[in-house]
């Protein structure tokens, strides 16, 4: 016989036989995992809602990356509101899941020519 323990961690789940020992902060419980449970349970998952806001993330990096080239190539300092506008697209990126319905960082406008 066998049972599914579910990892507290989040860290998912794995199949455990008779006679097994749990890991520390692991719960057995005995129903059927549907398809969907599996695969959201496996290590890294992320929902599709969450990968869709990451991909747009991605897509604003490497846009930042030509401003930061321009202001580069004009002997500019990249701007303050560029640099934390990065960083929260780079948070987003690296964080395992989150809520898709949040409002995304807002992009600022391209530095002015200086005169």
């Amino acid at each position: 016989m066998y049972y599914y323990a579910y990892s507290e961690d989040g860290l998912g789940v794995r199949i455990v036989l008779d006679g097994w020992d749990l890991n520390e902060g692991e719960t057995i419980f005995d129903h059927e995992l549907s398809e969907d449970e599996k695969i959201q349970n496996l290590p890294g998952y992320v929902p599709l809602a969450w990968r869709e806001v990451q991909a747009k993330a991605r897509t604003e990096l490497v846009l930042s990356d030509m401003t930061a080239i321009r202001c580069f190539k004009d002997g500019r300092a990249f701007p303050d509101e560029w640099a934390r506008y990065v960083k929260a697209l780079r948070l987003i990126v690296r964080t395992h899941s989150g809520d898709p319905d949040q409002s995304f960082p807002e992009k600022p406008d391209y530095p002015e020519e200086e005169a």
